[in-house]
């Protein structure tokens, strides 16, 4: 709470208690090179959950684009 950026604490008030509680917990255990340099796409199927799967659609694309920064990866927007 308050860490999001403007755009970002509109799209999470559309997203269902049980998807944010998932969303937590959730890991990349693999991920594509690409499309740009330092950046990895990641397909909804592959991620690994500790609770019940979030809800895919909607904000929950079939796949994403992560960027690293610094010790993080980040959604690309």
């Amino acid at each position: 709470p308050g860490r999001c950026r403007s755009g970002l604490g509109r799209a999470r008030a559309k997203l269902r208690p049980q998807d944010l509680a998932a969303l937590r917990g959730v890991t990349v255990p693999t991920c594509e090179a690409g499309p740009g340099a330092g950046e990895c796409t990641v397909r909804f199927e592959h991620l690994r959950w500790k609770t019940a799967p979030a809800r895919p659609g909607g904000l929950l694309a079939a796949s994403f684009v992560l960027r690293g920064r610094g010790s993080r990866w980040l959604v690309a927007g």
